[in-house]
Parts: C-alpha cells; sequence; structure tokens
C-alpha cells in the first residue's frame, strides 16, 4: 500500500512547475496594441522627439555631456527589438486565427503592413537582414538576405496588405480593437498602407537611377499608386498622418514644464537646420528655436552689469543662430552656457547660440503647445511625389504637376506647425518667458525667390530635397537621416572632435555581437557579400551604393 501511494504521487517535475494561472496566449487586440506602440519609442536609441536620432538628423546639439554628446558613435541598430515585435506580431495573426477569424482579416491585413514596416527599418540600419528565414521558429540560424530582396519581399508585403483592406473595408468588417491610432479605422490604415509604399520606393531611387533595380519595377508601381487613388488610396492632408498624440497623464511629452531648468539649458539648435530655415527666412525658424541671448541682448529683469548683446529685434532671422555639433563640448558648452550675460564673476555663458522654443517645447506634459510625433506623414508624401515626378517616374507630368506637389508639401508642413498668414508666434527665452510675437507671412514665403521652385532642373530637385528636411522636424525617427544619406541634402555638418567616428557621419549599423556568436556562418556570408568580410559602419549598402 505505500509503495503504490508513492507511485501515484510522482509526478513529472515539467508537469509540477507549469502554474496554472498563467496565461497561454493572448487575444490579438492586446498584442496589436503593443506592436503599434513599438512603432513609436524603442529602448535602444528611441525615435521619439528631441531623442538621439533627432541628434543624427542635425535638428538640435547638446552643449553638455551629462545630457549626451553629439558624436556619430553608434554601434549596433535595433536588430533585438525589431525581430522581437515582428515575432509578436506572427503571434498576433496566430491568436486572431485560433480565435475564428478567416484567413484575411483585420489583424493579418494590419500585421502585413507591421512587417513591411519593421523589415523596412533594420534593412535601412544594416542592410542585408534575416527576412525569408526571420519569423520560422524553426530555423534557429536564419539566412541572411540581400537589400534587393527584402525591398521586393516588403513590397509584396504591402500590396497584399492593400488587397486585404480593400476587401475588408468593402465588406464592413469591424472585427478589430486595440488600434489607439486610428480607433480601429481600416480606411485610415489602408492610407497608411499605401503612403508608406512611397516612402519606400523613394528610397530605392540611387538604384533606379542606375538601372540595378529595374526588374523591381519601382517606377511603374509609384506611378500605379499616385495614378489609381481608388485603388491605392494614399493621404490626403494632415488629418490622415500616422502620428502618436500624448496624453500628458501616462505619456508625457518628452519636453515638458518639468524638464525645464535642466534640458533647455543644455540643448541648443542645430546650425544645419537653423542655417537653412534662417537664410529662406522660413518662419519655421520661430517655431523651433530662442533667438541666440547674445544677438537681443540680455534682457532679464534682475542683476546688473549685462551685456546688451546686438540688440537685434525678435523677427530678426539672423538673430537665431545654430551651435556648430562637430566642435569640442567644452567649446559648445562656453559659447553657448545657460545663456545669461553677466560680466565677472558672474558670467557663465557666452549665449552665442540659439535654445529650443520652451514655450512650444516646454509647455504642456500633453504635448498640446506643440505638434503631435508624425510616424508616417501627409508632408512627406507630398515631397516623395514631387520628388518621383521631377525625377520622371510618372509620364506626362511637367514641372507644373511638380510644384504643385512641392507646394502642397510646404503647406502642409506650415500647417502641421500651426503657421498661417498673418499669425502670430510667440517669441521666448530659454526659460519658456514670452519675450513677443512675430507675425508670419506664408504666401510671401512660398512667392519668395529662395522658395518659388525653380523647375526640373538641379535646383529644384534641392528645393524638393531641402523643404522633406526641414518638414522633418522632430518627426518620423530617422527618415532625414536616411534621406540626406540617400541624396546628400543638405550639407550635413562633420569633422571635428563632436562629430566622433574620425570626423565621418557613418552609412551605417553594424549587426549585433550575437548574430556573430550564434548565426556566425550566416553572418559572415552577408558581411563577405556586402563588404568584404569588414561589418564597417562607414561601408554604403546596397541602396546607397
Amino acid at each position: 500500500m505505500a509503495v503504490l501511494v508513492l507511485l501515484s504521487a510522482c509526478k513529472d517535475f515539467n508537469e509540477l512547475e507549469k502554474n496554472p494561472n498563467a496565461a497561454t496566449s493572448s487575444p490579438p487586440n492586446l498584442i496589436l496594441n503593443g506592436a503599434l506602440a513599438e512603432m513609436y519609442k524603442y529602448d535602444e536609441f528611441g525615435y521619439t522627439p528631441w531623442s538621439d536620432a533627432q541628434k543624427w538628423n542635425q535638428f538640435y546639439i547638446s552643449n553638455y555631456y551629462y545630457y549626451g554628446d553629439n558624436r556619430y558613435s553608434w554601434v549596433t541598430g535595433d536588430f533585438a527589438k525589431r525581430y522581437g515585435s515582428l515575432k509578436n506580431i506572427v503571434k498576433m495573426e496566430e491568436s486572431a486565427k485560433n480565435a475564428g477569424a478567416p484567413s484575411v482579416n483585420p489583424y493579418a491585413a494590419i500585421g502585413k503592413f507591421l512587417k513591411a514596416y519593421n523589415f523596412i527599418q533594420l534593412t535601412m540600419q544594416m542592410g542585408d537582414i534575416p527576412f525569408n528565414d526571420a519569423l520560422d521558429v524553426t530555423k534557429l540560424r536564419p539566412a541572411y538576405d540581400d537589400q534587393k530582396s527584402v525591398y521586393a519581399g516588403v513590397l509584396q508585403l504591402l500590396e497584399d496588405a492593400n488587397t486585404d483592406l480593400s476587401s475588408l473595408i468593402a465588406k464592413g468588417d469591424i472585427s478589430m480593437s486595440g488600434d489607439f491610432y486610428f480607433n480601429n479605422d481600416l480606411t485610415h490604415w489602408q492610407k497608411v498602407v499605401n503612403s508608406f509604399k512611397l516612402r519606400v520606393m523613394i528610397s530605392l531611387s540611387k538604384r533606379v537611377d542606375d538601372g540595378s533595380a529595374a526588374d523591381l519595377g519601382i517606377q511603374q508601381k509609384f506611378s500605379d499608386v499616385v495614378t489609381n487613388k481608388a485603388k491605392y488610396p494614399v493621404f490626403e492632408s494632415n488629418s490622415d498622418n500616422l502620428q502618436y498624440v500624448y496624453n500628458g497623464q501616462f505619456n508625457l511629452y518628452p519636453r515638458n514644464p518639468g524638464s525645464i531648468g535642466s534640458t533647455n539649458f543644455r540643448e541648443n539648435i542645430s546650425a544645419t537646420y537653423l542655417g537653412i530655415v534662417t537664410s529662406l527666412k522660413d518662419p519655421r525658424t520661430f517655431i523651433a528655436a530662442t533667438p541666440a541671448p547674445y544677438q537681443i541682448g540680455n534682457i532679464s529683469p534682475t542683476g546688473s552689469g549685462y551685456n546688451p548683446g546686438l540688440g537685434k529685434a525678435l523677427n530678426d532671422f539672423t538673430a537665431y543662430v545654430g551651435g556648430d555639433q562637430s566642435k569640442d563640448m567644452s567649446v559648445l558648452l562656453a559659447d553657448a552656457g545657460t545663456g545669461t550675460y553677466q560680466f565677472g564673476a558672474q558670467n557663465i555663458g557666452n549665449g552665442l547660440y540659439s535654445y529650443e522654443n520652451a514655450i512650444r517645447y516646454y509647455g504642456s506634459n500633453d504635448g498640446s503647445t506643440c505638434e503631435p510625433f508624425i510616424i508616417i506623414g501627409y508632408p512627406e508624401m507630398c515631397f516623395n511625389i514631387a520628388e518621383a515626378m521631377h525625377k520622371g517616374w510618372i509620364s506626362g507630368k511637367t514641372a507644373t504637376d511638380v510644384e504643385a506637389f512641392y507646394v502642397k508639401g510646404v503647406k502642409a508642413s506650415m500647417d502641421m506647425v500651426k503657421i498661417v498668414d498673418g499669425g502670430n508666434i510667440p517669441i521666448g527665452d530659454l526659460n519658456g518667458h514670452q519675450l513677443g510675437t512675430v507675425t508670419t507671412d506664408v504666401s510671401g514665403y512660398l512667392n519668395s525667390a529662395a522658395v518659388k521652385y525653380k523647375g526640373i532642373n538641379a535646383a529644384g530637385y534641392n528645393q524638393i530635397l531641402t523643404q522633406k528636411y526641414i518638414s522633418f522636424f522632430q518627426n518620423s525617427g530617422l527618415e532625414a537621416f536616411y534621406n540626406q544619406r540617400r541624396t546628400g541634402v543638405p550639407t550635413f555638418i562633420s569633422g571635428g572632435t563632436g562629430t566622433g567616428n574620425g570626423g565621418l557621419i557613418p552609412k551605417r549599423w553594424q549587426y549585433p555581437y550575437n548574430e556573430i556568436t550564434a548565426n556566425a556562418d550566416n553572418y559572415k556570408t552577408a558581411t563577405q557579400r556586402q563588404f568584404g568580410g569588414v561589418d564597417n559602419i562607414n561601408t554604403n549598402i546596397w541602396i546607397t551604393k
């Protein structure tokens, strides 16, 4: 009897180890919610406003080590996070099917777009990546697909997503939940898919120009999207933007009233960005920056013995001066300091550079004083279409057609930050104290010689790319960097100790170390195929060669 009792009490340890209260699956709406949030922010370096990505876009700089330097000292990209998100997307698709959804369902359709989005971010960073084998759990050492094949696969995912969404919208399918961007509206998502497809295709412009991507049919695919709105609906205004909106309680805007007195003192707007907008007399100058304190003089009401500065007016574009990120941090700190101009022992900075517009970007917890963070936006789409038309990708389009989309892009960018004809923009100091206002003249700006489209020539092409860069200020992740890498416009500041990396701006990120150890053979094949076996951040990937 004792032996029988002991035998009946023996159970497999693995069975005993299982937690009966642990969830064995998650509903697809919860997984979708997480995947959508991951489009906005990653732990590695983030894509948020005022993140390192925006430094690498040369929109702002740091002047103090504690808040980070300005070096292009990156190593690996967000490899683990992206593939983690991709695996979750597969689980979302499985969960929807397990719950009884048909093969064509909203989660699967949005899943195809999310896969395409994550794969593009990975290949834009590193070049060749695991694609066909990447999500097969039976393949622990996935092979790397060449970048051209990745693009082909991504374009097919986007085509299939559009087809599936068309079918679901026609049926009136409302079975999806968990979408905090568009409240589960599939018509908006279809516009996102096709507008993103235009971004993907324009990123191949160098390979289209040299003919090495001829078999991908990029020009025809781009033309199909632009000319067939019934089949491929795209963004029509800023109301269609895929954008992250802050709520001020759980998701605070990265710069907010609680940051005043810390980060705002230690960061300046970049000379790259301010050099462009001030030379064009662009009203977005006043949106981004304070006047450099030395340019207008110290206007603090307390103390004595202040340097009067140059006494320039608030609407004088020459009063807005950006910091040069190639300079050593000690030089930047001395030149910028805290922007107070007291002489003698109280002199703690020269105030030579413009600071972030604290009235706008530090004015609220929920970001209501500024703009939401765009992930994929209408202004960019307009400039992508203008660039493609300028290059002749769409037959029958003239300089007038190019100019129409160029102007739409500029106006949409102005609208995004609420600049209107005759409007007033508050101008403040680095503490957010209002100094006065400037009145904006959008029509005059658009008709100025420097801004009015110069036609289908090198100057006109440069205008399109420059205005696209301006429109990316503090949004769209690394798109400003990717576009500059592809086109060389605008000219980025490089060299000097501040840039790091021997004064060079890198071309790509390295693969993570665990690929070298856990997937060595495929890693070596990929690096040999692309870079002669040297995983170097200063080497071009296929789309930029």
